[in-house]
């Protein structure tokens, strides 16, 4: 008789939003479109028929802490727009219940920035929500000229194939703002998104994208891959500084032009433990590099 497969349980998950709108019904939407997978078990506040719910960011960070033990994770999903006691909420989020914290999803000026980045890449600074929505969505017929932050609206139709293309565009404003996000807390730094984080989450993505400029070192796994151009030609330098070999073509990589992606194709060998190796390419035609290593996806842009 053949073996049953045991069945494991959904991991619960237990999201608060702030507004009562456009942020609980874009999680309303995801959890419809994965909960046949069985992966995870959304619960989304507010409720929308409840109108006693809280909507400041440590008042819905004390309801997460209430149900922090009746889940497997709990988020908090706010962003700056008008409100001031950032410091104070994000610490109280780190109080930790039962070896678990609240973890926060967070905006800057506004959950706006995130849908903006599923159209664009901007790092443009907004002082309000609705100058998002003045300046980019409703002027622009090809990104979202119905959107508001009034009444019932849906936005995940709109934006649910633009997903990769959020995620990857938020990869690369974590880069451009790189410096200001090191130096300074989260809500002072203008635009800022980590909304990419829990969405991932939710549509369980795996891959890890991060943007380099030309020159940069990056590392995975002891694995160290450093990308140069000079004089037309672009150079690798690849270290493996781990205890195990690695074969080269394990590393993708890639030139892109004009959205066109093209691979580039190196003789295969083996790296042992401590080795490091020189590859070079002519190629010049080219805007940037995208390095893939495993779960990591490298793209290294040359300015």
């Amino acid at each position: 008789m053949k073996k049953r497969r045991k069945r494991v349980p959904p991991k619960t998950i237990f999201i608060a939003c702030e507004g009562k709108n456009t942020e609980p019904i874009y999680f309303e939407r995801i959890k419809e479109q994965i909960e046949d997978d069985n992966i995870f078990a959304l619960t989304i506040y507010p409720d929308r028929d409840n109108d006693s719910h809280k909507s400041d960011p440590i008042g819905l960070i004390k309801e997460a802490q209430k149900r922090i033990n009746y889940f497997d994770e709990v988020w908090v999903v706010y962003d700056k727009d008008g409100y001031t006691k950032h410091k104070e909420a994000l610490a109280l989020a780190q109080n930790e219940i039962c070896d678990k914290v609240v973890n926060i999803a967070f905006s800057s000026i506004s959950f706006e920035h995130w849908v903006l980045l599923h159209f664009e890449k901007n790092a443009e600074s907004f002082n309000k929500s609705q100058e998002i929505i003045d300046q980019k969505f409703i002027t622009n017929e090809n990104y979202f000229p119905s959107y508001s932050k009034r009444g019932d609206i849906d936005i995940y139709p709109k934006i649910k194939d633009l997903t990769n293309t959020a995620l990857e565009n938020t990869a690369w404003l974590r880069y451009i703002k790189k410096a200001d996000i090191n130096s300074n807390p989260i809500f002072d730094v203008n635009p800022f998104t980590d909304v990419d984080v829990l969405v991932k989450k939710l549509f369980n993505i795996d891959e890890n994208i991060s943007y380099y400029l030309i020159g940069d070192i990056m590392s995975f796994d002891d694995v160290n891959i450093k990308a140069t151009y000079v004089n037309g030609e672009l150079n690798f330098e690849i270290n493996n500084a781990s205890l195990n070999a690695i074969v080269l073509n394990e590393i993708q990589f890639s030139v892109v032009e004009n959205d066109l992606e093209k691979s580039l194709i190196f003789d295969n060998q083996v790296l042992m433990p401590n080795i490091s190796i020189h590859v070079e390419v002519v190629e010049s035609d080219f805007s940037k590099v995208v390095i893939r290593f495993r779960n990591n996806r490298f793209v290294v842009v040359l300015e």
